[in-house]
């Protein structure tokens, strides 16, 4: 919803010659969100409202035997483990035991013996918060140095292929995405971040035949 946009902005200002493409493309995109948004609403509206519902019981009453209530149990419990081991973490694979020591899990299953399978996890369904639990600020900030060098090289990279324009606008929905799952640990996702970095290495051999590398 919010990078094709950008996607079909970004192709407009890169090329002018596509500009008149971009604007029917975006003009389909928008009639057919207007017209599938009564479908979607009568789909859509009652999840939205159980996850808030769910979330609401999780912040205000440490209900985390839910769907969404468990997320934010799990984006608790990083929090706690990341504050008890900062800069190094707990190490690769260390999650779900230092996860298990948290008083959100303890208290969960104390209360509700039956809710450790539910609330059993490997991950914090958040790549940000798995990366700092597991490898602390050293293996943060070194996450983070690596997206910042990806931004850029997207974005000064080379219009000599027809899927340029779109290599930021998936590294944008990537970056959106991660929060709310650990793309770290899911081999497809990690693999499309790494066909991007590929794709907008500096040195690598045109894509065109007899096209300049520089």
């Amino acid at each position: 919803a919010v990078t094709m946009p950008l996607a079909l902005a970004g192709i407009a200002i890169r090329r002018p010659p596509a500009r008149r493409l971009a604007m029917v493309l975006g003009l389909i995109v928008l009639v057919n969100g207007l017209g599938g948004w009564p479908v979607a609403q009568r789909v859509l509206m009652p999840r939205v409202d159980r996850a808030i519902t769910e979330v609401t019981a999780a912040v205000e009453a440490d209900v985390y035997t839910t769907d969404a209530g468990l997320r934010v149990g799990l984006w608790r419990a990083a929090a706690t483990i990341i504050r008890a081991h900062p800069i190094r973490g707990v190490g690769a694979g260390g999650f779900p035991a230092a996860y298990r020591e948290t008083s959100i899990y303890r208290d969960a299953v104390g209360a509700d013996p039956q809710s450790q399978a539910f609330m059993e996890r490997d991950h914090p369904h958040s790549t940000p918060l798995n990366l700092l639990a597991s490898y602390g600020l050293i293996g943060g900030g070194l996450a983070a140095a690596f997206v910042v060098l990806l931004l850029v090289r997207t974005v000064r990279m080379r219009n000599d292929h027809a899927y340029a324009d779109g290599h930021l606008f998936v590294v944008v929905a990537w970056l959106v995405g991660m929060n709310f799952e650990c793309y770290d640990m899911q081999s497809t996702m990690l693999g499309v971040l790494m066909l991007v970095t590929t794709a907008a290495l500096r040195d690598r051999p045109p894509a065109r035949p007899g096209g300049s590398a520089a």
